[in-house]
């Protein structure tokens, strides 16, 4: 038998119930039914008018609309005001550490510790680094290590 699309079927089915359908046609019916079982149980309830009374109310009294303002209502998620708060904690700490991380630090100036010696005229600067500086101006010099500088 060749196939025979769903719909045509639906079609040549509620003809063969209004007994509408030529010789050829019925007997593809018939034949359809036969070899499909869930057909035929489908047909035993076309044929029962309570059934199909039932099935129209159903689908009359179905809602749409409400139908549709539940699935959205269920689709939609309930956000806490805790979520905000986390939201902005992770993104104040993202951009706290940011900022540590791409500004760049200042360095680090060296502490000199400083020892004076004198020699004559001159003083020498003795760094804590190992570098000696040699001062040529000198106007005063006090035994507490305190210098006085002229220009």
């Amino acid at each position: 038998m060749k196939p025979i699309s769903p719909f045509r079927f639906a079609q040549l089915l509620l003809s063969f119930h209004k007994k509408e359908l030529s010789e050829t046609d019925e007997t593809v019916v018939r034949e359809t039914l036969n070899d499909y079982p869930d057909l035929q149980k489908l047909n035993e309830e076309l044929k029962d008018k309570e059934t199909i009374r039932l099935k129209l109310d159903f689908m009359s009294a179905f809602d749409t609309e409400k139908a549709i303002r539940q699935v959205r209502r269920k689709n939609r998620t309930a956000v806490s005001p805790l979520s905000y708060w986390i939201a902005a904690a992770v993104l104040l700490l993202g951009i706290v550490s940011s900022v540590y991380f791409l500004v760049p630090k200042p360095e680090k100036q060296p502490f000199y510790s400083a020892k004076l010696e004198k020699e004559g005229t001159h003083v020498t600067l003795k760094l804590a680094d190992g570098q000696l500086l040699r001062l040529d101006t000198l106007s005063t010099y006090n035994a507490d290590k305190q210098i006085g500088l002229q220009n």
